[in-house]
């Protein structure tokens, strides 16, 4: 690897969120003026629950196509605001210099959770293309199909560090010329009745942590920033 590879500049052009605070353009006024996203959990009956509450993206706009699992709904969302903040058009640039890199902990685990009970009360048996079109995979390959990015495409996940990493990786990308503008972040919809039940078991929604300025409970929460 050259110097001048290593010294590229790489610049931020566009920001995308879509979070329980705000999404778009509104998150980061709400953000600023410390606007509360924690509400009840509504997605399924946590009466018998410790935890029924978490941070939740309510947004109608994001309920116009409820054939694709919420967290690749958040991801297309969040990425097209990116796209049109950066001010780019597909037709000004070279789909096979674009990448897609994408860090997700739980993926679709709400949607894969929801099938596999429907299998298991019904005996229905799944297509064939379930783990591929199911798969944390998808999530990214849906984001580079909606571009028509052609170049690099891939999906990191590595619990609370996925995100971070796949920015990090995206960087490289651009460093070792394999990429001229990449679409990277995260994206999370965790919520269903066994993934919150294991951070449950783990504690970790009712466990406090303790600060500089006292304890705070940890909850968990969805949505995506690009």
């Amino acid at each position: 690897m050259d110097s001048m590879t290593v010294d590229r500049e790489i610049w931020i052009t566009g920001l995308g969120a879509i979070t329980p605070i705000g999404c778009g353009a509104d998150f980061f006024p709400a953000l600023c003026q410390g606007k509360n996203g924690v509400g009840p959990l509504t997605r399924f009956d946590t009466t018998d629950f410790p935890t029924r509450i978490g941070a939740v993206v309510n947004e109608p706009f994001l309920m116009s196509d409820l054939e694709k699992p919420l967290a690749i709904r958040f991801a297309l969302a969040a990425s097209a605001i990116a796209w049109q903040d950066a001010g780019l058009g597909k037709d000004r640039v070279d789909p096979l210099r674009v990448g897609v890199i994408l860090g997700t902990s739980r993926g679709l685990i709400a949607t894969l959770e929801q099938r596999i009970a429907e299998f298991i009360q019904t005996g229905t048996w799944m297509d064939r293309l379930f783990f591929p079109h199911f798969g944390s995979a998808s999530i990214t390959q849906e984001v580079a199909a909606h571009f028509g990015a052609r170049g690099p495409v891939e999906t990191i996940s590595a619990a609370c560090a996925s995100s971070a990493m796949a920015i990090g990786e995206a960087v490289q990308w651009i460093r070792r010329g394999l990429a001229d503008i990449v679409i990277t972040g995260g994206t999370e919809a965790p919520f269903s009745p066994a993934c919150l039940q294991v951070f449950v078991r783990q504690r970790r929604c009712r466990r406090a942590i303790m600060i500089r300025n006292g304890p705070v409970a940890l909850l968990i929460g969805n949505g995506t920033d690009m």
